[in-house]
C-alpha cells in the first residue's frame, strides 16, 4: 500500500512517483503535487521528472513539460531516451520557425539517436 509506504518513509521520492502514476488519470492535481514534491526531494529522480513532463504536456503546458523533460535527459536507458525524444520534439514544436531553436531540437534528437 502506497499510503503505508509513505508513512514509513515520507522522504522516499520513489513512493511519491508511484503514487503519482497511480493517480495520474483519476486525480491529476494530486499526481502533479506528488511529482513536484518527488523532484524537489530528489532532482535526480529522472523517472519522476519524465512523468511530470508527460503530465504537464497532457494539460498543454508545453514550456513546463520541456523543462521537466530536459531535467530527465541525463538519465540512462529508456528514461533518458524518452526524455530526449520528447524534449527534442517539444523544442521543435515551440521553435516557431526560429532557426537557432530548430537546430537545438535537431541536436537533442541526434544525441538521442547516437546514444541509444
Amino acid at each position: 500500500d502506497l499510503e503505508e509506504a509513505l508513512k514509513l518513509d515520507p522522504e522516499d521520492s520513489s513512493v511519491l512517483l508511484y503514487r503519482a502514476l497511480y493517480y495520474r488519470s483519476s486525480n491529476p492535481p494530486t499526481a502533479m503535487n506528488d511529482l513536484a514534491t518527488a523532484v524537489e526531494m530528489n532532482p535526480k529522480n529522472y523517472a519522476a521528472q519524465l512523468a511530470r513532463g508527460k503530465l504537464l504536456e497532457s494539460i498543454k503546458d508545453s514550456p513546463g513539460a520541456l523543462k521537466a523533460f530536459s531535467a530527465a535527459m541525463p538519465a540512462g536507458g529508456a528514461v533518458g531516451l524518452e526524455a530526449k525524444l520528447r524534449a527534442g520534439e517539444l523544442t521543435l514544436k515551440l521553435a516557431g520557425g526560429k532557426e537557432a531553436e530548430v537546430e537545438k531540437a535537431w541536436k537533442i534528437l541526434r544525441e538521442a539517436a547516437r546514444v541509444h
